[in-house]
């Protein structure tokens, strides 16, 4: 079961861009600060990271989880995958009615700017995931202050990006721990974006889900269209 959405409009407290409910969802087991002080030790390691208690109590090498790790987490992916961003024909406006709000990608935009500016004055690290930066790699990644030219490359993020949701939350995904926060921004959750965050759920990761238009059921007979790579 997935959290339900925040839809785009309305202002967000504390940020001034959309409302809604809390939405993040956990599954699995919890885990206690005395779990997030270690993880599984990873080749590269320094051996003056080894976490020998925690060690000795799993049966398994850990690793002592460094301070940008233990810090109060908060990674934002915003998708600019046009396809993401097509109207349904169900919520297309009749020809010649007038509609003065922005474009979805727009308002899309504007709520990952309010999350990171959120971010800030909680004085979570946040990381930024968009595609095309090149892809894999965090657009913005820092704890404390944003620097401005940050937010300035934010509003320079085109509809042009080449990975579907999917994608792109696997790459962001690379680092994420449980407990962290991950809001993912999107004009429409598709089936295969909704299997993967089901998966992070299940792993004890906080998801939030913005998006402006429910992906509609095929009809009967009807296959679903296959995703994008």
């Amino acid at each position: 079961m997935l959290p339900a959405p925040l839809y785009f409009g309305g202002t967000l407290p504390d940020s001034g861009f959309m409302t809604g409910d809390t939405l993040y969802s956990r599954r699995g087991r919890s885990f206690s600060d005395e779990a997030l002080e270690s993880r599984d030790y990873e080749p590269g390691d320094p051996l003056s990271r080894i976490h020998w208690k925690n060690s000795a109590r799993t049966g398994a090498l850990q690793s002592k989880v460094p301070e940008r790790e233990k810090a109060r987490m908060t990674c934002i992916v915003l998708s600019n995958d046009p396809l993401s961003y097509e109207v349904p024909t169900d919520a297309l406006k009749p020809r010649g009615s007038r509609d003065d709000s922005p474009p979805v990608f727009e308002k899309a935009v504007s709520t990952a700017m309010g999350l990171m500016l959120s971010a800030e004055r909680s004085g979570a690290y946040v990381q930024l995931f968009s595609g095309g930066w090149p892809e894999g790699m965090a657009r913005h990644e820092g704890l404390g202050k944003i620097p401005g030219r940050v937010l300035d490359i934010l509003t320079e993020i085109s509809l042009d990006g080449t990975r579907n949701l999917s994608l792109l939350l696997d790459d962001a995904s690379r680092g994420w721990i449980p407990g962290m926060t991950v809001a993912i921004i999107t004009g429409r959750l598709e089936e295969e974006s909704a299997k993967v965050i089901a998966k992070f759920l299940m792993q004890g990761v906080k998801v939030e889900l913005y998006y402006a238009w429910d992906q509609s059921a095929p009809k009967p007979g009807e296959a679903r269209q296959p995703g994008r790579g």
